[in-house]
């Protein structure tokens, strides 16, 4: 969003994020899979009861979660091309 002069808004809300990041650029499927880990980041940032976490859930959440961060660093990479050949 930066990239497009745009203020993310201040949220851990991945929901949210995906969706304003949408109006920017196409959001792969398995990237809109991440709003799965909001559940996980709410009930580690406050305390309280939380609901187990079968291994199979927990191993499949890391995966989603390095899918993201290498989609990420990917687009990231490709945007500081594009501005870097956008100079020349």
């Amino acid at each position: 969003m930066i990239f497009n002069n745009a203020e993310p808004e201040k949220t851990h809300n991945l929901v949210s994020l995906i969706k304003e990041l949408s109006k920017y650029m196409d959001i792969p499927e398995e990237i809109n899979e991440t709003v799965i880990l909001n559940d996980y980041a709410v009930q580690a940032r406050y305390p309280g009861g939380y609901t187990p976490i079968e291994e199979e859930e927990y191993n499949y959440a890391i995966i989603v979660a390095e899918k993201c961060i290498q989609w990420v660093e990917k687009r990231i990479k490709e945007l500081l091309k594009k501005a870097e050949e956008d100079k020349k």
